[in-house]
């Protein structure tokens, strides 16, 4: 699931941490005199993925303005239906309220709060208090989870036992790596975000879709 960019081919945006994810906006950075100093450090630094809490109902807008910042962003959506003068009607919401992912560099983070007035505020990693870093995979397999998974994918806050290793070879969600978890009598293929959920496929997968993945130590 990508930002969407505009056709347009003006200069990136100010905080954009790859090129061609959204153009600069003229409300938010006026002139090049507007954008922060270049940190050569900064540009040395790798992409990372962090977690933010937004306002309420705010999410997309808040998704918004990340892209045309140039900051790249994943909202994480559900499909929902509600009943509207007496029609039914399919609606986008998101999968966890007032949370946004942003794959930026750490030196960026602040600077959006404090020079752009981006209303984040970022969820910290418990034992080092700074802003929490979601591994790469992880947030490649949500990614993946959320959009071949979404009419039917649960978010579970509760702490789950470790279960096995697996990659999902068949069916939509080929490619998927996660653990093999029991939740309610029920094996289930399970995605941890680190310090924040699971998300597992309410439907079931058939043993013979999933391949165990071997410990290193086994792979020889």
């Amino acid at each position: 699931m990508k930002s969407s960019a505009s056709p347009q081919q003006d200069a990136p945006g100010p905080l954009q941490g790859q090129a061609g994810h959204a153009v600069q906006s003229s409300r938010l950075v006026k002139s090049a005199e507007d954008a922060p100093v270049p940190d050569k450090s900064a540009e040395a630094a790798p992409l990372q993925w962090f977690a933010a809490k937004t306002r309420m109902h705010q999410e997309l807008k808040i998704k918004s303005r990340l892209d045309a910042l140039g900051v790249e962003c994943f909202l994480p959506l559900k499909e929902q239906v509600r009943i509207l003068r007496e029609k039914k009607q399919k609606v986008m919401r998101p999968l966890v309220p007032r949370l946004i992912f942003l794959h930026c560099r750490r030196e960026q983070l602040y600077p959006l709060i404090n020079e752009y007035f981006v209303p984040l505020s970022y969820i910290p990693d418990l034992e080092t208090k700074r802003p929490l870093v979601i591994p790469d995979r992880q947030m490649k397999d949500f990614m993946f989870f959320v959009d071949f998974a979404r009419d039917s994918i649960r978010v579970i806050n509760d702490k789950l036992r470790p279960g096995d290793r697996v990659r999902v070879v068949k069916g939509d969600l080929a490619g998927l790596e996660g653990e093999l978890i029991r939740i309610k009598g029920h094996k289930r293929v399970v995605v941890r975000l680190q310090g924040l959920f699971s998300v597992a496929a309410g439907t079931y997968l058939p043993r013979h879709f999933l391949e165990p993945i071997l410990p290193p130590t086994e792979q020889a």
